[in-house]
């Protein structure tokens, strides 16, 4: 089975912005949709699973920043990875992006070059629950390991170890 291209929304009122940015993620591998209002944003968002989310904090119907709190609230999207970008380099808007639940904060003009080093080391950092395969329970002679709730249980008897000891324990004991 291919493995899933990942999947970015740019929300940004000027085309030229949305044209630089799609173009650069394409070429990285990611497969995008385009908006140019918070509106249809919010359409999108609700229907669609994103890994990457770029909007510029002034968009019209529907700000960025508002935008955030709905994405990190919702069902759909709230492990995606949010960018705003902004004319504004005041600490005071960063702030009010970063507390809403944006991962990043881009000033305009963007660097090309440094807008794709920050996606890059976010995207390597974001949960992505439904990329993850699904581990079911292992049973091997009086050991029972159940990843769903991280329990290990020799001879009935609850075992506590840290998530790496678990890993490594799952590993050996499914293979």
């Amino acid at each position: 089975m291919p493995e899933r291209r990942p999947r970015a929304l740019i929300a940004d009122a000027d085309p030229s912005t949305r044209l630089l940015l799609s173009r650069h993620l394409v070429s990285d591998g990611f497969a995008i949709d385009e908006c140019a209002d918070g509106r249809d944003a919010l359409e999108r968002l609700t229907a669609i699973r994103f890994d990457l989310i770029v909007l510029e904090a002034a968009l019209s119907g529907l700000d960025g920043i508002a935008l955030c709190r709905v994405i990190r609230h919702g069902p759909v999207n709230p492990h995606a990875a949010i960018f705003v970008v902004a004319r504004s380099a005041a600490e005071s808007d960063k702030v009010l992006a970063f507390v809403n639940g944006a991962d990043d904060y881009l000033t305009k003009p963007l660097g090309v070059r440094e807008f794709l080093a920050r996606v890059s080391a976010v995207m390597r950092r974001v949960e992505r629950p439904y990329d993850r395969p699904v581990r079911h329970a292992v049973e091997c002679g009086d050991l029972h390991l159940d990843p769903s709730r991280r329990k290990v249980i020799v001879r009935g008897q609850n075992v506590s170890c840290s998530k790496q000891e678990f890993d490594l324990l799952y590993v050996l004991a499914a293979s």
